[in-house]
């Protein structure tokens, strides 16, 4: 199996909103931050750790989400659904953050009893926001092959399916894209005013479990422990990431400088 590993990331703002220079993976630390960590393993090792390294990211100060995990035969469809909606409830006037990791397939995730698509899983978080407004931020993390078909707003809107030819993969997700994507996007996702993606593979790419935990995750909690301990931005979070992971791609280029400019920790 191929280790690769791609962060995919863009963010979206209602008109006038303007970036600040310290919010990374939440949008402020506290409040009513909601987070959803989801591991089925389906033979697949090292899941439990994936888990415990997120929600340590989660967790951290600077963050301060409330965590809530599925695993196995917990993570049905059924319950995952429910369990983003009240998410998306639960985080009232803050940010939100789901992790999944386990195996997928191009625009779906495997949970315990069959796939679930991507458009089931905004659609169950735009369900949590009706009648709320936005979502001040919302962080979506996937680590499981094919993870950058998770971007499935971005495919869709520039005519792109599964795309084997690796320029043309690196074109898909070039800066201009990423923000035509969000600026284009936002008018249709009244459920969030700022997005992160963040996927361990292309879309035509496989991830690596291993008993220690994933290729990616381990790599973004390490480059997640380094960059707040010396109060690095979300550029060099993910410049890290990408040093720390075998097998990856150039990734930086694809942050949009607004991004890349936060601090990991407020």
């Amino acid at each position: 199996m191929r280790i690769s590993a791609l962060f995919i990331l863009g963010i979206a703002m209602s008109t006038g909103v303007a970036f600040g220079g310290d919010r990374g993976l939440a949008e402020a630390p506290g409040g009513s931050n909601q987070a959803l960590i989801v591991s089925v393993g389906h033979g697949l090792s090292g899941l439990d750790l994936d888990v415990k390294m997120v929600k340590a990211i989660a967790t951290h100060p600077g963050h301060d989400y409330r965590v809530a995990e599925l695993a196995e035969d917990q993570a049905r469809v059924a319950d995952v659904k429910k369990a983003l909606t009240q998410a998306a409830q639960d985080a009232r006037d803050g940010s939100m953050m789901f992790y999944y990791t386990g195996h997928g397939g191009v625009g779906t995730l495997w949970l315990q009893d069959t796939m679930i698509k991507v458009e089931e899983i905004r659609q169950a978080i735009a369900d949590g926001r009706k009648n709320m407004g936005p979502l001040k931020r919302l962080v979506l993390i996937y680590d499981s092959c094919h993870a950058g078909s998770m971007m499935d707003g971005m495919r869709k809107l520039f005519g792109f399916g599964l795309v084997q030819d690796e320029a043309a993969q690196n074109a898909m997700v070039a800066d201009t894209l990423v923000n035509e994507f969000t600026r284009t996007n936002r008018d249709e996702a009244k459920y969030w005013d700022k997005l992160m993606v963040i996927a361990s593979s292309r879309a035509d790419e496989n991830s690596l479990a291993s008993p220690i935990g994933s290729v990616f995750t381990v790599a973004m909690k390490k480059s997640f422990d380094e960059s707040v301990a010396a109060n690095h931005t979300v550029g060099k979070f993910i410049e890290l990431a990408q040093k720390y992971t075998e097998g990856h791609h150039p990734v930086s280029r694809l942050v949009p400088a607004e991004l890349a400019n936060e601090k990991m920790i407020r």
